[in-house]
Parts: structure tokens; sequence; C-alpha cells
């Protein structure tokens, strides 16, 4: 979970069913407070967390095939950045609970910074135990391969390897939590910094989950 435990701040709690639609149309908060504005370029966004580790999906469900998107963290302080089954993935920014924190095991998440894996509320370390730390500001690579249903990270084009395996074979969504003051830059595609791995889809290709189907307040 996050690094502050402290009091909740405004607009958090348990999830609303229906949060209503960012600035950006392909993410949905899901707890806590955060701002969201176009980024630099098609299928790009920056969200800053304002209150204590706050959590958002981009809006795509990926199905059969191999999956990428990009992060960039700025301004100090935890993430956790990786997937999530949208159905059934909770968040609860009071708790310090994001990516990766869910007791129901429903999201998996990677803290570059604290070189740490997080899935059912427990971490490990990931890529390894002597893992350094990245340095500041380095492109992050989140891979969902449904087919083989496991998730891989990149750290400035070089792979990490896997961080998961036995993860649903369809249907998950990028997910996202930051502590508050973090600046998260996303990418979903079609363009990442660090480029688009050999046999992956952008996840701007996906579509979008069925859970949204006739929900007026959630992203189209």
């Amino acid at each position: 979970g996050g690094e502050d435990g402290g009091a909740a701040g405004p607009g958090e709690g348990a999830p609303a069913p229906h949060a209503p639609p960012s600035e950006v149309g392909w993410l949905r908060g899901l707890s806590g407070d955060m701002t969201v504005a176009d980024g630099a370029g098609e299928g790009a966004a920056v969200l800053q967390g304002r209150s204590n580790f706050s959590t958002a999906l981009a809006w795509r469900g990926c199905g059969p095939g191999r999956w990428y998107y990009e992060v960039v963290a700025r301004g100090g302080g935890a993430i956790q950045v990786g997937w999530a089954a949208p159905g059934s993935f909770a968040a609860r920014s009071d708790a310090g609970e994001g990516v990766g924190d869910d007791a129901a095991g429903s999201s998996w998440g990677y803290d570059p910074a604290r070189a740490q894996a997080f899935v059912g509320g427990a971490s490990r370390p990931f890529p390894s135990a002597t893992a350094a730390a990245p340095a500041a500001e380095r492109v992050v690579g989140c891979a969902y391969d449904a087919d083989a249903g496991t998730l891989s990270y990149w750290s400035d084009g070089t792979p990490l390897g896997v961080a998961f395996r036995g993860v649903p074979g369809a249907g998950l969504c990028p997910a996202f939590s930051v502590d508050g003051g973090v600046v998260l830059d996303v990418a979903i595609g079609p363009t990442f910094p660090g480029g688009l791995p050999d046999g992956h889809r952008a996840v701007r290709e996906a579509d979008v989950p069925q859970a949204a189907a006739g929900d007026a307040t959630g992203p189209p």
C-alpha cells in the first residue's frame, strides 16, 4: 500500500460503482482524489494524486494477445502500477490500499522505487531482492500476456521479467495508484516513450469492458 496511512482526504473511501467521468475519457477514478488532464499526444494522460493513495483505471478491457502501456512517475512518493479486473477490484484510499492490495487478489501492482510487487495484500521483492531502485523518472513499461496469463515489466526499454503468473486470461484493465503529490504520466498508445515491445499491442486498441455497457456515467 501507500507509504502514508494517515487520515482520509476529500473524496476518499470505498469506490463508487459508477464514478463520474474524468477529464480524459478513457480513465476512470476508483478511490481517492486526483487531478487528470490530457498528456502530450494521443492516448496520453497526466494524473496527480491529491489524497492518500488515489487509484484509477484505464477503461480498456484487454482480450486475447499481449498488451502494453507505459508510465513515468514524478515527484517522489509511492506508486503501484499494473492491472486489475474491473468487475471485482476495489481500492480504498482511506486505508492506503491500491493496486495489488485488495484481499480478493483481483489486482496486481509494482512500485519501481521500492522494487516490490503486490498482489492479494502482500508484497515481495521484484525483480530481485537485491534490485536497486531505478533512477527518478524512468519509463516503466507494463505488459499483460492474456494468452500465457502473465504480467511483465520494463524499465527504460529493458525487460525486468515476469512479475506475476496465473492471472486471468482476458479482461484486465491497466490500473494505477499514486500517493498525494505524485505526478504520473500514462501512455496507452499508439506511441510510447520507451517503444512498443515486439509482439505487443497498445492498450488503446483494446475494447471498453462489458461492465461499462449501458453505463451513462462511465467513460465511453
